[in-house]
């Protein structure tokens, strides 16, 4: 009966102390959880007030109100206001940093970060050219050119480059590229002259026929070197430019100028000529009336005076080239005596040919046939 009375007692008490405890669980409330925060504010600038505004919201469920507070860089925490969701500063240039926390209920949100950047310096540009030709000593380049601009910038860095420029033949003056960075900042490069030449010289060689004859009147050569852009810079002909050329040998012959301009473009011209040698002599006699003491001219070519007792050889052509003779003068003449005189005419092989003789002052005509 005894025991009987312990186990109810037992069992009355486990089961009010599970009553309690159910009691106790059902009435502890629910645990509370931090707002979540957002901000809104522009990274970089090149203004110096910068507005931020950010955003809470409750995760909870409580209708409680959500106050923020708010510092920049290493300053003090503002006062927790439930009105204000958006602040500006005037800021120095630099990188800065805006903190942002939340509170409802007493519970803190995590603190929320934004970087705020103020840049007031223009990026440095500069414009790098790039050719397949060196630039050369007299700054000129003979092939195209590209212009490629690159942009630097210490604080919110480049954003955008211009792109690259090709520059051909000329002088391409004022060439400028541009860089911003990302704060709106716009920087320029220097101006820049790119000149390119990449036609060779023109050369012109006159006074130089194809043919000549050993004993031909000395032609003198005229030669040019122009160029339209980047003008000459050295040239050199086989003989200076108003030179007699030398015919005095025969064989076949050339005579070339070499012409250099400023940008390095070479040009080379080459005139090609022959001299043929002296026509081997086939005299032809005449014969005509000589008067002692008598002087021979035969179309300007001069035969000295000759008399009894001497028998002078002369080689001699007249002053065309046209005739060349050679005076063979026989035995000791009087007046009134036959004597000959034998001519050789170049390129003249057959048929007659007349040829104009003065003696003692008296002209004659002279038919040479052949």
């Amino acid at each position: 009966m005894k025991l009987k009375k312990t186990l109810v007692a037992t069992l009355s008490t486990t089961l009010l102390l599970t009553g309690m405890v159910q009691s106790v669980m059902a009435a502890k409330p629910a645990e509370k959880t931090a707002p979540s925060v957002s901000i809104t504010a522009q990274r970089w600038t090149n203004c110096q007030t910068i507005p931020v505004s950010w955003k809470t919201a409750t995760t909870s469920g409580s209708p409680a109100a959500i106050l923020s507070s708010w510092k920049l860089d290493k300053g003090v925490w503002s006062d927790y206001d439930p009105k204000i969701t958006s602040t500006s500063y005037l800021l120095t240039e630099g990188d800065h940093m805006f903190s942002l926390q939340a509170k409802q209920e007493g519970v803190v949100s995590a603190v929320a970060t934004q970087q705020l950047g103020v840049d007031l310096t223009a990026p440095v540009v500069t414009a790098t050219p790039i050719s397949a030709s060196q630039l050369n000593a007299n700054g000129w380049y003979n092939k195209d050119v590209t212009v490629r601009f690159n942009g630097t910038d210490a604080l919110s860095g480049i954003a955008k480059t211009d792109d690259a420029v090709t520059k051909s033949e000329g002088i391409n003056s004022d060439i400028k590229g541009s860089a911003t960075d990302n704060a709106g900042n716009i920087g320029y490069s220097d101006a820049l002259t790119v000149k390119v030449d990449e036609t060779a010289p023109t050369i012109d060689i006159s006074g130089i026929a194809t043919a000549y004859t050993v004993g031909d009147a000395q032609p003198t050569v005229t030669w040019t070197a122009t160029d339209a852009l980047s003008g000459i810079d050295t040239s050199s002909g086989t003989l200076p430019t108003g030179s007699q050329i030398d015919i005095s040998t025969p064989g076949d012959k050339t005579f070339t100028v070499i012409a250099t301009d400023n940008a390095g473009n070479t040009a080379s011209k080459t005139v090609s000529y022959a001299v043929a040698p002296k026509p081997i002599l086939d005299p032809t006699p005449i014969v005509i009336k000589e008067i002692n003491g008598a002087s021979v001219i035969i179309k300007g070519g001069w035969i000295p005076t000759y008399s009894n007792g001497r028998t002078p050889e002369l080689n001699g052509y007249d002053a065309t080239g046209e005739v060349y003779a050679l005076y063979n003068i026989g035995d000791p003449v009087n007046t009134g005596d036959t004597m000959q005189i034998h001519f050789s005419l170049p390129n003249w092989n057959t048929g007659s040919k007349t040829v104009d003789v003065t003696i003692a002052g008296t002209p004659y005509k002279v038919l040479v046939t052949k």
